[in-house]
């Protein structure tokens, strides 16, 4: 599986998906609209030039889930922050699956991401959200970043064979 980079007019550093994350979202979309979202929460480092995204955590046998929804367990979630942060890797922020092919952020991914940047401390000053379609390649993976109360979407710069 392919590692991906993405870019944005918006920052200036770019997002890289460590390949064995982009293997485990696509592992965990959702295969049938009548199937259950997945999702869980991202971590990684943080430098001047990228965000690198390490781990995708989730889901946990206590999340909420359905065909249309998901949210974490609150505090599995908080479990795996702290396991993450002794390993030295930051919370970046969120993912979950979409029963459609090229996945678009709904408003309810827009008010769960805001709901989270306002009760949270964070080593950031916005969240991402990848969202992961049905598709078996990395162009079922949408990422957002939410900020100043908007989700600004990223486009995918190449995939890289590592």
């Amino acid at each position: 599986m392919s590692s991906l980079q993405l870019i944005s007019d918006n920052f200036i550093q770019d997002i890289f998906i460590e390949s064995q994350v982009v293997e485990y979202l696509i592992r965990n979309r959702q295969r049938h609209a009548w199937c259950s979202e997945a999702g869980g929460q991202l971590f990684g480092v943080i430098s001047a030039q990228t965000l690198t995204i390490k781990c995708a955590s989730g889901p946990y046998p206590k999340d909420d889930r359905g065909p249309r929804h998901y949210r974490s367990h609150p505090q599995s979630a908080q479990r795996e922050l702290v396991r993450q942060n002794k390993l030295g890797n930051v919370y970046l922020g969120e993912w979950h699956t979409h029963a459609e092919k090229k996945p678009k952020a709904s408003q309810d991914d827009a008010d769960a991401m805001k709901k989270i940047l306002e009760n949270s401390k964070l080593a950031t000053n916005g969240l991402l959200l990848i969202i992961v379609g049905q598709d078996l390649s990395c162009n079922a993976i949408s990422i957002f970043s939410y900020m100043n109360h908007d989700l600004i979407k990223w486009r995918h710069y190449e995939s890289l064979n590592l």
